[in-house]
């Protein structure tokens, strides 16, 4: 069992860039490793070798790690990561996906093909590698889970994100025989069991789509709901939540538009709002300004909200003073 144990702290100035190279890449493989304050980095790795496989802790400040096509050699088994995000936010990117993540998330990012991971802050990461050939999972299981964000507070993302954390604490003690036998299979599970919680479509665009969704209905009444509020929510970048609308021919501003106007049209059209201004339901609906929402309203239905209003309540109106009258 080989242990690992760095601290820029620990060595002069001049040296500390090469050396927290030269770690992140015994526990990582070969990458780009671009810390923001450059050759002034301050970081620090701990990592063991168990068996096949590696579990690694590294901490410092905003980094970019990127896996291009030239570290990539064919002939050599690529290692399949499994990331604890225990502190600030990172961005991960591969496969043609873009996830966000905040602290407790997990992240699984596949060694054989080119990737990127930006710790937007100062970063805190469990990671734990197993070759692709021993790690339990299907290629195909492997590309449905390239950057797609698991809740590690939730279902099978806590289970991992337990074992996880649990990995790099045993790591330390010395195993042998069945003990490190046990590790080794506990490392194989572990993303087993993130596959094994995955739907055949769920790391498909249409489930980011189908959550966004969801989220807009939930925060429709906020003036502030727009793309990137939805976006945080879905725990994916900006960019690729409008490029997934984009394919679906919509667009994230149209989809709240949309609804927040149908919310107001049934409002208007039915008594029980009755006793509401045009104004108070428009505000209803995320439409603080009634000029702005009187001209969204005529722009979609052709007519203004007070016509509509009037031409909708009217019968009503009619049928209750016939009703008064007999």
């Amino acid at each position: 069992m080989t242990v690992l144990e760095f601290d820029t702290a620990t060595v002069p100035e001049g040296e500390r860039l090469a050396r927290w190279l030269s770690s992140v890449h015994a526990q990582l493989g070969t990458l780009d490793v671009l810390p923001r304050a450059g050759r002034t980095v301050s970081g620090r790795i701990s990592g063991t070798r168990l068996g096949a496989g590696r579990v690694s802790r590294l901490a410092a400040g905003p980094h970019r790690f990127v896996r291009a096509q030239r570290h990539i050699d064919p002939s050599v088994e690529a290692g399949l990561h499994a990331a604890l995000i225990r502190q600030g936010r990172s961005v991960a990117v591969q496969g043609g996906r873009e996830v966000v993540l905040g602290a407790g998330d997990v992240v699984v990012l596949d060694g054989g093909s080119p990737f990127t991971l930006t710790a937007v802050d100062p970063f805190d990461y469990t990671i734990c590698t197993q070759p692709i050939g021993m790690a339990g999972v299907r290629r195909a299981q492997v590309a449905r889970m390239r950057a797609v964000r698991f809740d590690g507070r939730d279902g099978m993302g806590a289970v991992v994100a337990t074992l996880l954390d649990s990995l790099h604490r045993v790591a330390a003690a010395e195993l042998s025989g069945p003990a490190l036998d046990g590790v080794q299979r506990t490392m194989a599970n572990l993303f087993a069991i993130l596959a094994g919680s995955q739907s055949d479509g769920q790391a498909s665009g249409s489930v980011h789509v189908e959550r966004a969704r969801e989220v807009i209905e939930g925060l429709l009444p906020e003036a502030d709901l727009g793309p990137a509020l939805v976006a945080a929510r879905c725990g994916i970048s900006v960019g690729h939540l409008h490029r997934l609308f984009a394919e679906t021919g919509t667009s994230v501003a149209a989809v709240i538009r949309e609804q927040r106007l149908r919310r107001c049209r049934a409002e208007l059209g039915d008594a029980r709002f009755a006793h509401l201004t045009v104004a108070e339901v428009g505000a209803r609906w995320g439409y603080p300004s009634p000029a702005w929402f009187g001209r969204a309203f005529r722009a979609r239905f052709g007519c203004s909200p007070a016509r509509y209003r009037a031409e909708e309540l009217e019968p009503v109106r009619s049928g209750e003073a016939g009703r008064g009258g007999r």
